[in-house]
């Protein structure tokens, strides 16, 4: 079920009428307080709203929808003494009208079009886009006969949802139009010169000009970055300095320069926190081997890049092992080297266990080579090895 929907038509200076729509009935008095409210709290007005006319489908007059009358009380305090339009009429009656040409210029983006929707002027850059739009541009040139482009041969209206003929658009003359380019529509590119398929959206207003009974549809391309509006067909250039959508565009580009550069920051920080924490098992390992290899006393002083002065002791004591006939071991197990390797591997692992600096503090192991196991200690004590 769509949502209601409203407009509006200006009646004189204190009256307007409220056109509802609504697919479902009996909601017209919330519709009679939500004005009220909305003119008194929003506006600092105080209105009287009344049904004009009923929704009915029977009758001598059907309507598809409801009208209100909405007069404002005292009007005649706010109402605006000069008529602006019999302002404009004596200024610029006495003036040289507008050219065609610099029309277009200054709204590149519009169409012209009469009841029978045959377009009768449109922009210089909506011309460039799309061809077909020119007055008499769909002809052949060996045609007699001229045929006249239609509105509706080259755009499908979005919005509002209702149907896309002349009435209806002037009855909804204060409404936001979308249009879209029909699908399928091929414009030649002036880039590769081939038949492209076209895929534009406007957005604009209609203004009714009863002096010829034609519709004006000054508009712009519906679009927000700089990607969408050279799919249109169209450049920066084409949008006038007093359209906004200019600035819009620009601004949606920086906005996404921004946007991409935060994320690649965000990127470059989850790799260098990997990378530290990468460093950091490094270091850890590095620690590890150096506190193997070395006293502990002597490793710090290493890590911290200082000097590690020479200490005399009283006592000290030094150990050399070995195992007896390792050689003729080996040569009676050369078959199965398996034997060999888990003989050294109990050995190395009961005297790593001995020697542990939390075990014995005293003890370090200087080395390792096949048999041979070298030990010393810095103190006088007697040390269980």
């Amino acid at each position: 079920m769509r949502a209601p929907s409203f407009r509006c038509t200006k009646v004189d200076y204190k009256s307007t009428i409220l056109h509802y729509y609504s697919e479902r009935d009996g909601l017209e008095p919330i519709v009679l307080g939500i004005v009220k409210a909305v003119a008194s709290k929003l506006h600092n007005r105080e209105v009287t709203i009344k049904v004009h006319i009923a929704k009915s489908a029977e009758g001598p007059n059907p309507c598809d929808h409801t009208q209100f009358l909405i007069e404002e009380v005292d009007a005649e305090k706010f109402a605006i003494v000069e008529d602006l339009a019999t302002t404009a009429k004596h200024v610029f009656k006495a003036e040289a009208k507008i050219s065609p040409d610099t029309f277009v210029k200054l709204f590149p983006f519009h169409v012209i079009f009469d009841r029978q929707f045959i377009i009768r002027g449109v922009g210089s850059s909506l011309a460039r886009v799309i061809p077909q739009l020119m007055p008499n541009a769909s002809a052949s040139p060996s045609s007699s006969a001229k045929k006249k482009c239609r509105l509706n041969d080259i755009f499908d209206m979005l919005r509002p949802h209702m149907n896309f003929d002349f009435k209806t658009i002037v009855n909804h003359i204060m409404t936001v139009f979308v249009l879209k380019t029909v699908d399928g529509l091929m414009v030649e590119s002036k880039v590769t010169k081939k038949s492209e398929r076209l895929n534009m959206k406007l957005k604009g207003q209609m203004v009714y000009l009863p002096d010829r009974d034609w519709v004006l549809y000054i508009c712009s391309p519906s679009t927000s970055n700089l990607s969408d509006l050279r799919k249109s067909g169209c450049f920066l250039s084409d949008l006038p300095l007093h359209d906004a959508t200019k600035d819009l565009v620009l601004m949606s580009e920086h906005f996404e320069e921004e946007y991409n550069l935060a994320r690649d920051l965000e990127v470059l920080t989850d790799n260098l926190q990997q990378s530290y924490r990468e460093l950091e098992e490094e270091k850890k390992k590095t620690d590890k081997l150096l506190y193997s290899i070395l006293p502990p006393s002597v490793a710090i002083e290493l890590r911290h890049n200082r000097p590690v002065p020479a200490k005399k002791y009283e006592h000290v004591t030094l150990m050399f092992c070995g195992v007896t006939s390792f050689a003729q071991f080996c040569l009676e197990n050369e078959n199965e080297p398996i034997k060999i390797v888990e003989l050294l591997n109990r050995i190395y692992t009961r005297f790593d266990a001995l020697t542990d600096p939390k075990l014995n503090p005293h003890v370090f192991k200087v080395r390792t080579e096949t048999d041979k196991i070298n030990c010393n200690s810095d103190s006088g004590k007697h040390v269980h090895v």
